[in-house]
């Protein structure tokens, strides 16, 4: 969505030293957009081990989550293990929340040893099925609360069978895992 943190995404990514493949997600530009398809394309070059890329525009409508499900769930189902991250800005706060994004991305690929880290847990560990960093300092604790999504919550856990606790739950909050 914020294309101006692509070249921070792209340095991110090739810690990544086993081959994969890229998925992104775009806002629709109408006429221009086939343009800026071809500019991220070309700006994704450097990734050494990114075997290939596919970029899809869509509206903005369920932020980073709705288009990994959306336009990319069959072929994300497919793989054995799946990194996402987003160009997180988070201004709704009035100002760019820089810091909970580059901490996010440093604790998952901010190096190549990171990676390998997390790789060697993921295979080691075969039960594990999400990795998400540590609550950031600036991300206050009652965020991880049900807050106006507790009703919703509730309902669709009943509807799964799931016992609903009220409360602090962990999750990937800022959707980084």
């Amino acid at each position: 969505y914020y294309e101006d943190l692509l070249d921070q995404c792209v340095q991110a990514l090739s810690h990544i030293s086993i081959p994969f493949y890229l998925y992104i997600s775009i806002r629709d530009y109408g006429a221009d957009t086939g343009e800026h398809i071809r500019d991220i394309r070309e700006k994704c070059r450097p990734i050494s081990h990114m075997q290939s890329v596919e970029i899809r525009a869509t509206s903005n409508r369920g932020r980073d989550i709705a288009p990994m499900y959306v336009l990319f769930g069959t072929e994300l189902s497919t793989y054995k293990y799946v990194y996402h991250m987003h160009s997180k800005k988070s201004v709704y706060t009035g100002e760019e929340q820089q810091n909970w994004r580059q901490y996010a991305v440093a604790a998952l690929i901010g190096s190549g040893e990171q990676v390998e880290r997390l790789l060697s847990l993921l295979e080691s560990e075969p039960e594990i099925g999400l990795v998400y960093p540590e609550n950031h300092q600036g991300f206050p604790p009652e965020a991880y609360g049900w807050l106006s999504n507790e009703a919703k919550g509730h309902e669709f856990l009943d509807s799964i069978g799931i016992p609903f606790s009220g409360g602090i739950f962990l999750y990937p909050a800022g959707s980084f895992f």
